[in-house]
């Protein structure tokens, strides 16, 4: 008898050692497809349609809470024809982008039940902050405010989204932390503490695809 519990034990075990590998590579093959999509992004702003945009729009979504959103903008006022319809593109690159990141998100989660529910929770409120910033790009490209008037509000949807969704992302790494994702995966579990950490931009400040973007 005590021959089959000590069996049921290794196997138990060896199940268990085997899902913490699962875990891990699909946490690697994730972080690889995520980097993948934000090359291919970042080699779709180099186009020359979108370089109509440079200096006028920080497409990094990257802010440093105590200086102006319109301190690296180089545009004061509307935008043309031409750059209202790169605008309108960049828009719509950017939504597609941010789309392939939440389902290479879900995918990733879903290896777990435990971090699968949260892991929705995450992608919910980064859609969410998503169809905000879209429609703040829209009103751009229509004419409604200035860029600098744009960088501002730019600014402060990404500070929200960084209170409402950042919680989330902690509660989801943790999550993926017990779950063994990062277990020799070499990858950082990624909890910071306070508001700084991530959301509505392109990554999370040091060349990694992010939630949506940071501000510190």
């Amino acid at each position: 008898m005590r021959s089959w519990i000590a069996v049921a034990a290794l196997l138990a075990l060896g199940g268990c050692a085997e899902d913490h590998r699962s875990h891990a590579y699909v946490q690697m093959s994730t972080n690889l497809a995520e980097k993948t999509e934000y090359a291919h992004y970042q080699a779709e702003l180099g186009s020359a349609d979108i370089a109509l945009l440079d200096g006028k729009i920080n497409f990094t979504e990257f802010y440093w809470r105590e200086n102006p959103a319109c301190a690296n903008i180089r545009a004061e006022g509307y935008p043309t024809p031409a750059e209202s319809a790169a605008l309108r593109r960049w828009a719509v690159l950017r939504a597609a982008y941010f789309e392939q990141f939440y389902a290479l998100e879900l995918k990733n989660g879903a290896a777990s039940d435990k971090v699968a529910p949260l892991t929705q929770r995450y992608v919910e409120a980064l859609r969410e902050d998503l169809k905000g910033s879209t429609a703040l790009i829209s009103s751009l490209a229509d004419g409604k405010m200035t860029y600098c008037e744009f960088a501002t509000r730019q600014k402060a949807s990404i500070i929200a989204s960084t209170e409402r969704a950042g919680p989330l992302h902690k509660k989801m790494t943790i999550a993926m932390t017990e779950e063994h994702y990062f277990d020799g995966t070499g990858l950082a579990g990624g909890i910071e503490n306070g508001a700084s950490f991530y959301m509505l931009g392109l990554n999370n400040g040091n060349g990694n695809p992010g939630g949506h973007a940071r501000v510190k």
